[in-house]
């Protein structure tokens, strides 16, 4: 009951989704019993030398600004839903700051198991990436845990419900192509995590993704027309370039413009992220209101 729960995953892998349902099932089904609260942790503008504070002001609801006991009512118990450490080290929040936050979780999780009065219980989500560098650092009731790539069994149990929204002639098209001889083997890997599974069954399903567009391709070829076919699907396909303006105040080149660069920039910085400065740096040639969307 003393520990930290840290559950960890590439992206794509579905944290905060599962965040999400979990939040929601435990609603459904334990509440009152246990009161899910999901936090984004990019949300939080400051955080506080208390983290009840941090937590106040990130709850923003007025049960927690009207009670200044509603950590300690022995009647409830909350289960906070942290949801995105990692990208607070991506925003460039400093390193100190996201220590000594870890920290004041793993003693408040440690006041709950130690107090009858304080019955909560916290979930942090992020990636792997997000604690390196800082591990001696982290409290040591912090357990780790990973979300798991889906096997065989789940991404049959994925296509089976994903039939019933395009039919089932639709889904042994993409399955025969997952199959195929000339499915490159970094698509068969991408096909493991659910976001990606998503993305190339609707690419397969739009047509985008045919083996014969891959035939003879190299391995560094293949990842390339994966990249530039996803990238063409979702500025043009997935959302109507009215749409994709109204979200985020660019044209369908600009966004183009900055995920091709983004994509260069996670390359050349190992494969796992890359950070905001470097990406700016790339784009200071272009105009003024691409690099303020950065």
């Amino acid at each position: 009951m003393g520990q930290v729960m840290f559950i960890q995953g590439g992206p794509g892998r579905g944290k905060s989704v599962f965040c999400r349902m979990f939040a929601n099932w435990v609603l459904e089904h334990i509440h009152p019993l246990w009161t899910p609260i999901l936090i984004r942790l990019r949300d939080i503008d400051a955080f506080e030398p208390n983290i009840e504070n941090t937590l106040r002001a990130a709850v923003k609801g007025n049960f927690a600004k009207s009670d200044d006991g509603w950590l300690t009512d022995s009647n409830t118990r909350f289960l906070f839903l942290l949801d995105g450490f990692d990208e607070l080290r991506l925003e460039g929040r400093t390193t100190s700051g996201i220590e000594k936050f870890l920290k004041q979780v793993g003693n408040l999780q440690a006041s709950c198991q130690n107090n009858p009065h304080l019955g909560h219980r916290f979930l942090v989500t992020g990636r792997e990436l997000a604690l390196q560098g800082i591990e001696q650092f982290l409290p040591r009731n912090l357990t780790r845990v990973e979300i798991a790539l889906m096997d065989k069994q789940l991404q049959q149990k994925w296509l089976g419900k994903w039939g019933k929204q395009v039919g089932e002639k639709t889904v042994s098209g993409f399955q025969e192509f997952l199959q195929a001889r000339t499915c490159p083997e970094r698509v068969k890997q991408l096909a493991k995590e659910p976001l990606l599974l998503y993305l190339l069954a609707a690419m397969h399903r739009d047509g985008e993704f045919k083996t014969s567009k891959f035939r003879g391709a190299s391995s560094t070829e293949a990842k390339i027309l994966i990249y530039q076919t996803a990238l063409n699907w979702v500025l043009t396909q997935q959302r109507t370039k009215q749409l994709n303006f109204e979200l985020t105040e660019q044209e369908t080149e600009d966004l183009r413009r900055i995920l091709t660069e983004a994509g260069l920039c996670v390359t050349q910085a190992g494969g796992k992220s890359a950070s905001i400065a470097m990406i700016e740096a790339r784009l200071k040639g272009d105009d003024g209101h691409i690099l303020a969307c950065v």
